[in-house]
């Protein structure tokens, strides 16, 4: 994952950096270990739309990123015992309206495709018969962008990738994480079955 800060993003030389490539590195050193020869890595950037696929096609063979392993997902992959918890927030401008999700109503709100805050977000619409303009972005990054930039009110996705964005960016006193946990999101590595 390129964006996935801390857990998986580019170094400023564009080197794969954080807590899950870290992850992967020992794991793939252990792994050497007991097949006692060393394995080399090749780096694959993934998106969250295309990750799972990735991993089910052996496009890739770990994915190191932030993937929540649930239920629906463990159908098609295997996860690593969990690593880290997050729960989705919203990010929005200092200064907002916007202090809940009860408050996007008439709201322009963007989430990342292909990940699970989506359809929380989703959920809550229906649930709650909340009338917000939902879009997607394909990385966290342009998600971020969409938000700095006054296209959308709100960005919705995992508490701990929100507070790693604004602060790649310098942008602590811009913008602002706010509102209740609107999911359960257990990360984990992900591999074939």
């Amino acid at each position: 994952r390129e964006s996935s800060i801390p857990f998986s993003y580019r170094s400023a030389r564009g080197e794969p950096i954080g807590y899950s490539i870290d992850l992967c590195k020992l794991l793939v050193e252990a792994i050497g270990e007991a097949v006692d020869r060393e394995i080399a890595i090749k780096w694959v950037p993934v998106t969250s739309a295309s990750r799972i696929d990735d991993v089910v096609s052996g496009k890739v063979d770990l994915e190191c990123g932030s993937t929540t392993g649930n239920l629906e997902r463990q159908k098609r992959v295997a996860f690593s015992p969990t690593m880290f918890v997050s729960g989705t927030k919203l990010l929005v401008k200092k200064g907002s309206p916007i202090k809940s999700f009860r408050d996007l109503g008439g709201k322009r709100v963007v989430v990342t495709a292909g990940t699970t805050n989506e359809a929380a977000v989703t959920g809550l619409m229906r649930r709650f018969r909340i009338a917000m303009q939902l879009s997607t972005a394909p990385d966290h990054e342009q998600s971020f962008q969409q938000l700095a930039s006054g296209q959308v009110d709100a960005f919705a996705t995992d508490d701990v990738l929100l507070h790693g964005l604004v602060a790649q960016h310098r942008r602590r006193a811009d913008f602002e994480v706010v509102g209740e946990f609107l999911s359960y999101e257990p990360y984990g590595l992900v591999y074939r079955k």
